[in-house]
């Protein structure tokens, strides 16, 4: 993951809520780099208990990028 962007600093970039996993899918079928932290929580209702793989930190994946790529994609959401 490291080794694809050397000189490239992580940034959280916030999303829409609930929607990280979908992000991150996106992201990865365009072959750009991300992280989404995952944490197993078990949910129960009244007829099952599961475990579900939620975000560790919600609104957010984590992207590398260089100082310019981040400049661009600044100008990009104005």
């Amino acid at each position: 993951m490291q080794d694809s962007l050397p000189n490239a600093a992580w940034y959280a970039v916030a999303v829409r809520p609930r929607h990280e996993k979908t992000v991150e899918r996106v992201l990865t079928n365009k072959s750009i780099p991300s992280f989404l932290p995952l944490y197993a929580a078990r949910r129960s209702w009244s007829d099952r208990v599961k475990t579900l793989n939620l975000p560790l930190f919600s609104g957010y994946v984590f992207w590398p990028l260089r100082r310019r790529e981040f400049c661009a994609c600044a100008l990009d959401a104005e």
